[in-house]
């Protein structure tokens, strides 16, 4: 037989739920692979991406990226783009086009100073995101859309965003 009183049981048992409840309210990461990112309504979409090595005599590079993305009003996602930061909708929105399906999950070398931008144009959603990083060894870095590659005699930057070059990949 329970010697507590109740009122501790069901207190006890208010915590639980209520923790429970925290902890599934926690958001969950977004999985672009998840087979939805609808890429056959991406062909429409605009990209043009930048990529800057900044020196400055410094022992490190800085490399700075500017992507900006216009994808059509008609792409499933597009409207959960204008959705808040923390939404479901809007994180796998933008995991579809900034991550892609198979990328990898942590980019522990890049840096936002500020979130990507949103906003509405005629028939489409913009989206700018300025990235950065620090190269300060010989490998691969990951900035932005860039996998930037710096071997002993040199470096080399290609653009990595499968699921804007469609079916066939990357060029």
């Amino acid at each position: 037989m329970l010697r507590q009183p109740v009122g501790v049981w069901v207190a006890a048992l208010i915590a639980v739920i209520t923790l429970t409840g925290t902890l599934l309210s926690i958001p969950h990461p977004a999985r672009a692979a998840d087979g939805v990112c609808g890429a056959g309504s991406l062909k429409r979409a605009k990209v043009s991406a930048s990529l800057k090595l900044d020196d400055r005599s410094r022992t490190q590079t800085k490399l700075v990226s500017r992507l900006t993305i216009e994808v059509p009003d008609s792409w499933p996602y597009a409207t959960d783009l204008l959705l808040g930061e923390n939404s479901e909708g809007h994180r796998r929105a933008m995991r579809c086009l900034l991550r892609g399906d198979g990328r990898q999950a942590q980019w522990w070398a890049e840096w936002r100073a500020a979130e990507p931008r949103v906003n509405s144009v005629k028939g489409a959603v913009r989206i700018r995101t300025d990235t950065y990083g620090w190269a300060d060894a010989q490998g691969t870095f990951y900035i932005g859309p860039w996998d930037v590659s710096i071997g002993k005699n040199h470096w080399t930057a290609a653009l990595n965003m499968p699921l804007l070059a469609g079916p066939a990949g990357p060029p």
